[in-house]
C-alpha cells in the first residue's frame, strides 16, 4: 500500500476518534425511529425490513452449508 494511503487512514482514524461523542452514540431503535419520521417512513421501514430477513436467511444458509 502505498506510504500515502496509510498516513491518510492513519489520520481519518485518528480524527474520527478524537471527534467521536458516546453521549451522543444512538442504536438501532433511534435509526429506525428516524426513519419511520421521514415522509416515506413506511416504505423505509418495509426495505428495511426486507434487507435485514435477507441477511438473516444468508447467514443461517451460510451457517449450514458453508465447508470449513
Amino acid at each position: 500500500m502505498a506510504s500515502w494511503r496509510r498516513d491518510l487512514r492513519r489520520q481519518s482514524a485518528r480524527s474520527a476518534a478524537e471527534e467521536h461523542d458516546s453521549d451522543k452514540a444512538r442504536g438501532l431503535d433511534a435509526a429506525l425511529r428516524a426513519l419511520s419520521e421521514h415522509s416515506c417512513g413506511m416504505w423505509l421501514l418495509l426495505l428495511a425490513a426486507i434487507g435485514f430477513a435477507a441477511y438473516g436467511s444468508f447467514a443461517l444458509a451460510e451457517a449450514r452449508y458453508r465447508k470449513v
